[in-house]
């Protein structure tokens, strides 16, 4: 039901998809849209996608639906965590090497969250949240 309200938000706003089909990841149902122009559906910085996903919850939470889900494209979110997840291993290794501390980009709530689950299984190594608004990021901190 979730992905024919999918389709229907596509196919109102014109945005080009080829399917839309449910996948279960661990214990979350992924909704998947196969696009031959993902970057239409995805938006700048993944905001058309976020704006998506929120009508979609909001329609299914009136409609008495679970809104435990997410939706992807092109396995864009996919990609997205694999490379915050190399960036990460990447930077706490060089805050250990070289025994400073390692700032990051400005990330969402979402991406932060998988960086401190990445450092907390860090020896010698913490996270800690700075700045505000769209500009909130994770500072990797050298502890020794």
């Amino acid at each position: 039901m979730v992905d024919e309200i999918i389709k229907k938000i596509l196919d109102l706003t014109g945005l080009p998809y080829t399917e839309v089909k449910q996948d279960q990841l661990l214990d979350k149902t992924v909704y998947r849209i196969t696009s031959d122009e993902p970057a239409q559906i995805i938006g700048t910085k993944g905001n058309t996608l976020k704006a998506l996903t929120a009508l979609v919850k909001k329609i299914s939470e009136k409609k008495g639906m679970s809104t435990d889900f997410t939706i992807d494209v092109n396995d864009y979110k996919e990609k997205k965590i694999n490379q915050i997840k190399e960036t990460t291993l990447l930077l706490a290794q060089r805050a250990k090497t070289l025994c400073y501390d390692v700032e990051m980009q400005p990330m969402s709530s979402y991406e932060r969250m998988i960086v401190h689950t990445i450092i907390e299984k860090e020896e010698g190594l913490t996270t800690e949240s700075i700045g505000k608004g769209k500009e909130r990021r994770v500072v990797i901190k050298y502890v020794g």
